[in-house]
């Protein structure tokens, strides 16, 4: 659905990693990276931890993710 989404607003990834092994999932669109995890993957790797630093976005809606994406071309 991501992906979906991501293609219809324009976004194109750079790479998509982790279909095969359904675990973990990491969509890099540049800017953006993208985890989805399976419960039991993200608690033992714990990215959180890693990047405790990065600004981080509650996406709500697609209107959310649309608005971000826009702000982030103005850069």
């Amino acid at each position: 659905h991501i992906k979906e989404k991501m293609d219809e607003a324009g976004y194109s990834p750079i790479g998509i990693e982790g279909y095969t092994a359904d675990e973990w999932i990491l969509m890099d669109y540049d800017d953006i990276v993208i985890h989805v995890f399976h419960k039991p993957a993200r608690e033992f790797y714990d990215l959180e931890r890693l990047w405790t630093e990065a600004p981080r976005i509650t996406i709500v809606d697609e209107q959310t993710l649309s608005d971000y994406l826009n702000s982030r071309e103005l850069e």
